[in-house]
């Protein structure tokens, strides 16, 4: 390579064709991984829980394992994603007034969640674990 070209390949002006293939590669490499659904055993996502979110209570925490272990992700998701899905939709339905809004006072979905959204995330920052301390 020329010392221009690699001048140039450095400055970005023109990208070095070794970086260009072997970036494309890892991005087609990265949507192939991407198209396989996730799966996370009872184990996984037990660990994940005690870790991230050592307040969750006991009683949840088994909700949460059970119901994200026995799920096939598709699209795949990180487990922390899953756990996001799962414990906000837990806590919205079962711990919340969402369903009264909805039901009793005829709010809309999107308006029902912006109701009980702070709701949720209060509780969930209560479980987390902060700067490697339990908050």
């Amino acid at each position: 390579m020329s010392q221009q070209r690699a001048r140039a390949s450095r400055n970005q002006l023109v990208p070095d064709r070794t970086v260009c293939r072997r970036h494309c590669c890892n991005r087609e490499l990265n949507l192939m991984a991407k198209s396989e659904a996730s799966t996370f055993t009872p184990d996984q996502v037990a660990r994940h829980i005690h870790r991230k979110h050592p307040r969750c209570p006991q009683v949840l925490a088994q909700v949460f394992v059970e119901a994200i272990s026995t799920r096939t992700w598709d699209p795949p998701v990180s487990l922390g994603r899953a756990f996001g899905i799962v414990s906000t939709n837990t806590l919205r339905h079962e711990h919340t007034d969402y369903e009264r809004l909805m039901r009793d006072h005829h709010l809309r979905r999107d308006e029902a969640r912006l109701v009980v959204g702070e709701e949720i995330k209060a509780a969930l920052a209560s479980w987390r674990k902060v700067g490697g301390k339990v908050d």
